[in-house]
């Protein structure tokens, strides 16, 4: 079907009338200014996003009008039925909150007050708090997606807050996605989940969850499922008898508009775009607004036809305009001149020399949005190497340090990533490098001949960053992993090309340095195993495992910490003669055989160490605190240490440094960061010796956001290319995908538009694990949550006033379960009125969190009454940032209550939050406890991922094989903490990424059944997430799970559960029945009742001196029996 501009096609009506529409052809594009965004319509009105403000605009186009003007990002703006609002989502101080204005402009009202953005940590990425999805028919409420009241931050409900202000609602629907009300506002037809609104979009996506539409009748609880598709089906939009959504299900797997008649049942496709989804259609009285690569469109009903609104948006470029910017909140690379006299630093791609006290800061690269980094200073002071990320390319580049002159490649070849660490040998000969196919290189900067020293095959990222030069420069000496994934160290020979691996692989042996005397090799091993024995159950840990150890170069030369004796004191040189005899490099000769049998323990105490580098008999190193999961052990911090070999000394030289540090070539200086700022130190054996600050204030530099935006969407689309774990599929589809969404960088206004762009680059892909996140927006700021009162309030309508409607006990004894309200002594319960916060009264048109805003870390006066009209009395509360751990707590105390209940005490119940520290810690809190049961669930649902996997099946996975008992019968098994009883596992569309694996090896192990709803299906991993130029981070799948017969598994797919059982959602929400969990009550009982599982009593006591069998002669064909 032909496809025309809006005006013509809808002329005079957009009138109500509903013509069936047909396939339609994608219309050509027409001029635009920005990136639009989340549209909506009313009549002839349209607004949406752009630039991150929201806009108005006729549908027969031209120039938009402004309706919100403010330094934050307003977005998913959505006009009322009646055409007068228009609600938006806007992110201001750090937080995301629903808004109302006139379609006329004016003022903006501000509904909510309470944001839960979770941070990303790893894990499966959520959608923004707070965005909302809806209004109700009457255009009184608005509808929006928050997970203020869950236990886990995939979940989310709808809340109704209405426009005259007040506290908002949840409608009954236990968790939910974009949605739309039929005429009368007592059906909704919703997605189970907000999938479709995070800032990943995963596209061709087939695992648990996939959407379909569903419907909820909220005066019965009724639930019905309308869409059967096993990809997309999204953003229902109601219109009488007439269902619209977004599906994947036609060709290309291209999101389009479909259309169900709910009399029928006939599904039918609308649009027919090929290369863009379809982006947040949302349907009015007369049609359908959406956008497709940037562009606005409308579907009208009475036409049953799709044209572009052809508009023009005057931004004024605010967020394009170049700018000033501090390069020194964004130093990444370090280097020192070879004298100790200047810094240079790579900040937001740029290179800057900063004197250690006086002279100016020079920026000594000058390339527009070019990605400068790892700078490293040659010995002789002159150049500087560094790596540049320009568009697509990469290549290691080499400039003069003082600026000036043109810096040229030492690297040719595309297609590839270079990266550190760029280590110059001490001739000034030699440059390392390494690049994203894991190899190792090193390059002569006088003719640029290459040599390939060696690849590491079991690191993907980050390989090769311990190299060390011998002081004759003839010699490179670095770790590798083996096969057995410990790292053994080798030594290349720069003048041969001879690899020689001198450890054994045993133990785990990294960061090796040269003594500037030639004699010594300094290297790290883990072989100091420091058992921890488990405080909660019989496993152990090795922490700090690292020691120092030096070995001689040469087979003669005696150990360094051979016993010695005093001797006459040398004779002093002559007056004059002093710095006038000029140092000889001494020329390393090394004994392989037998150099790592030669090697002895340095004596100073085990750490975790990290980094080495040896000057003038000083060997400095740094130490970080014990891993633990969810931070460090409070009081550690990572430290600068030293030890002198000739003195037999050890110093620490800093606290709190902050990464590691950079050595000068003369040996005479140390750079570092020391509590946020940066330092130079006299690299003295003395630990009074004190560091210098860096003046880094003068880094300023210019940014042009379009020309960055450019090199960061390539810079993302190249780390793809080189690193994500597909090749074939890179071959296939990545040149063009990347082209496709490079199209639309002219129309990107704001850095959340790149985001987006990138965002939905990557998710072509199709696979999990693939974000993009953060950046320069210069509108972001860093959250401010409300306080919270650990409970949740309700309004008495006909008082007026505000109740408890329920109080969270939480677990006082236990960090991060501090419950505000259930303190011993506070006079308050669930069903009292609070009447005031903080003197202010707390009244029905106002959101009680309004007054707990800005009150986080205060003490909070509550006026409390057990009536609305009794009399009152006065509390004070400490707070809390948010009560999503005492919902969590609740939700897993039900839970057990529930089990406990059914079971008749039989069978526990374990919840696994994420396969994280919480996750670990519920599992400790909760399994142990209940081992003892015949029958134990554990429930991976709305798992959020991490890595514990193995840790929880060490404990999972183990069978007793004997017993103990002493003279009153005690029963000690053996393991102590295996389980006996019959166990079966929750799953469900929210087990994510480890709960993903969780649930495949629950089944593998054949543990029990699982019981649920199939898993989200990401079981792509990654190691490291990718720097952006300007602050933003990425993430890219670098490695694939397959099971043992060869086959992919899980990804995109999902663990399909052993027994299939969907929620209900009425049930859920009506009684509080978790169908699931009843279910693995009936299962498990039915298992214990068959086979039921008994702790076997002990014998009979031997008598004294029983008698003893005969055992069989011995069996020894040859030799003898001992």
């Amino acid at each position: 079907m032909t496809m025309k501009t809006l005006a013509g096609v809808l002329g005079a009506a957009l009138s109500l009338a509903l013509l069936a529409p047909s396939a339609l052809a994608q219309p050509a594009p027409g001029p635009v200014q920005a990136l639009i965004r989340f549209p909506s319509i009313h009549d002839s009105t349209v607004v949406f996003e752009a630039g991150g403000a929201v806009w108005k605009v006729g549908v027969q186009g031209g120039e938009a009008t402004r309706l919100t003007s403010d330094s934050g990002y307003d977005s998913h703006p959505l006009l009322s039925p009646n055409g007068k609002w228009v609600a938006f989502t806007g992110w201001y101080r750090g937080n995301t909150d629903v808004y109302v204005v006139s379609i006329d402009g004016g003022p903006v009202k501000q509904l909510t007050w309470r944001s839960v953005n979770a941070g990303f940590h790893g894990k499966i990425m959520t959608a923004p708090d707070n965005i909302v999805v809806g209004w109700t028919p009457n255009s009184q409420d608005v509808v929006f997606l928050s997970r203020r009241e869950s236990f886990n931050p995939q979940i989310e409900r709808a809340f109704e807050v209405p426009i005259s202000g007040g506290l908002p609602v949840a409608l009954p629907m236990p968790w939910t996605g974009p949605l739309s009300f039929n005429a009368t506002g007592t059906v909704v037809a919703y997605n189970k989940l907000s999938r479709m609104l995070r800032a990943f979009h995963r596209k061709h996506y087939y695992g648990g969850q996939a959407d379909n539409i569903y419907t909820y009748d909220l005066a019965t609880g009724a639930s019905a499922q309308l869409t059967h598709w096993k990809g997309e089906d999204t953003y229902p939009m109601w219109d009488g008898n007439t269902l619209f959504f977004a599906s994947d299900r036609g060709k290309n797997g291209v999101l389009n508009l479909w259309q169900r008649n709910l009399k029928t049942g006939a599904t039918q496709q609308v649009t027919d775009f090929p290369t863009y989804d379809v982006d947040w259609p949302s349907v009015g009285n007369s049609g359908i607004a959406l956008s497709d690569g940037g562009l606005l469109y409308v579907y009208s009903f009475a036409s049953g036809k799709l044209a572009q609104v052809p508009v023009s948006v005057p931004l004024g470029g605010s967020r394009t305009l170049p700018y000033e910017y501090d390069a020194a909140k964004m130093i990444r690379g370090e280097d020192v001149a070879p004298d100790g006299k200047l810094a240079v630093f790579s900040a937001r791609g740029a290179l800057f020399t900063v004197p250690a006290e006086y002279g100016h800061t020079t920026q000594i690269s000058h390339v527009v949005a070019s990605n400068d980094k790892n700078p490293a200073w040659s010995p002789n002071g002159k150049w500087i190497a560094y790596i540049r990320d320009n568009g697509v390319d990469s290549q290691v580049m080499l400039r003069a340090a003082d600026g000036r002159g043109v810096p040229r490649a030492l690297t040719q070849e595309g297609d590839l990533t270079y990266a550190g660490p760029l280590l110059w040998s001490p001739n000034g000969d030699w440059l390392t490098y390494t690049d994203s196919r894991q190899r190792l290189w090193l390059v002569n900067v006088n003719d640029g001949a290459r040599k390939e020293v060696t690849t590491d095959r079991q690191k993907i990222i980050g390989a090769f960053e311990d190299v060390s030069f011998s002081p004759d420069s003839r010699w490179l000496a670095f770790s590798k992993h083996l096969p057995n994934h410990l790292r053994a160290l080798y030594i290349y020979g720069v003048d041969n090309g001879q690899l020689h691996q001198v450890s054994r692989g045993d133990f785990n042996d990294s960061n090796p340095a040269f003594s500037q005397d030639g004699k010594y090799l300094y290297f790290v091993s883990a072989r100091l195993v420091n058992p921890v024995i488990s405080s909660y159950n019989f496993g152990a840990s090795g922490v700090v495992p690292d020691g120092l150890y030096v070995t001689t170069l040469q087979a003669d030369t005696p150990s360094p910490f051979a016993p010695r004796t005093q001797t006459p004191a040398a004779s002093k040189p002559k007056p004059g003669t002093k710095g006038k005899a000029k140092t000889k490099t001494p020329a390393v000769n090394i004994d392989f055989n037998g150099l790592i049998e030669r090697a002895v323990q340095v004596p100073v105490p085990a750490a975790n160490i990290v980094e080495t580098a040896e000057a003038k008999g000083v060997l400095y190193y740094v130490t970080v605190p014990v891993p633990v999961l969810g931070g460090a052990i409070p009081g550690q911090m990572p430290e600068l240490r030293a030890y002198d070999l000739a003195k037999r000394k050890a110093l620490t030289l800093a606290q709190g440094i902050g990464g590691g540090f950079a050595l000068s070539a003369n040996g005479s200086t140390l750079l570092y960061n020391f509590h946020g700022k940066w330092v130079l130190r006299p690299a003295l054996f003395n630990a009074q010796a004190k560091p210098k600050p860096l003046n880094t204030s003068n880094m300023q530099m210019q940014v042009d956001p379009r020309a960055e935006w450019a090199e960061i969407y390539n810079e993302a689309w190249r780390n793809v290319r080189d690193y994500f774990v597909n090749p074939e599929l890179i071959k296939a589809e990545w040149a063009t995908i990347g082209d496709h969404y490079r199209a639309l960088l002219p129309l990107v206004q704001d850095r959340e538009d790149l985001n987006y762009i990138m965002a939905n680059m990557i998710g072509s892909l199709g696979e999990s694990h693939m974000y993009i996140f953060g950046g320069d927006m210069g509108w972001k700021t860093p959250p401010q949550p409300t306080a919270g009162l650990g409970a949740e309030f309700a309004l008495n309508a006909s008082a007026g006033r505000y109740y408890l409607k329920r109080i969270f006990r939480g677990d006082n004894t236990v960090p991060g379960y501090y419950a505000p309200l259930a303190q011993p002594g506070l006079k308050v319960k669930q069903g009292d009125y609070v009447l005031a916060i903080n003197g202010k009264q707390l009244t029905a048109s106002i959101n009680p969190y309004e007054l707990l805003q800005g009150t986080l870390g205060q003490t909070i006066e509550l006026s409390i009454a057990s009536t609305p009209a009794g009399k009152p009395w006065t509390i004070l509360v400490k707070p809390v940032v948010n009560s999503g751990k005492l919902h969590l707590l609740h939700w897993i105390n039900n839970n057990r209550r529930e089990v406990n209940k059914l079971s008749d005490g039989k069978i526990g119940y374990v919840y696994l939050n994420d396969m994280e520290a919480t996750g670990l810690h519920e599992f400790v809190r909760q399994y142990y406890s209940q081992i003892n049961k015949p029958g134990m669930i554990i429930d991976d649902r709305w798992n959020l991922g991490g890595f514990i996997d193995t840790i929880l099946f060490n404990q999972l996975d183990q069978k007793p094989v004997a017993a103990w008992t002493d003279r009153h019968g005690a029963y000690y098994q053996s393991p102590a903490d295996a389980y006996i009883g019959h166990m079966a596992a929750l799953i469900n569309h929210g087990s994510a990424s480890d709960g993903d694996i969780f649930a495949y090896r629950f089944q593998q192990y054949h543990l029990g059944p699982t019981i649920g709803s199939r898993t989200w299906g990401g079981v792509r991993g990654y190691d490291n997430t990718f720097p952006l130029l300007d602050g933003g981070q990425q993430v890219v799948s670098e490695i694939a799970m397959y099971g043992t017969d060869s086959k992919w598994v899980v990804e995109n797919i999902g663990v399909v559960p052993t027994i299939p059982v969907h929620v209900n959602p009425g049930l859920l929400a009506r009684d509080n029945r978790d169908t699931q969990i009843e279910t693995a009550v009936d299962v498990l009982l039915k298992e214990i009742k068959q086979r039921p599982t008994e702790v076997p009593p002990p014998p009979a006591w031997m008598p004294a001196f029983p008698a003893q069998p005969d055992y069989p002669p011995c069996p020894v064909t040859h030799g003898s029996c001992q």
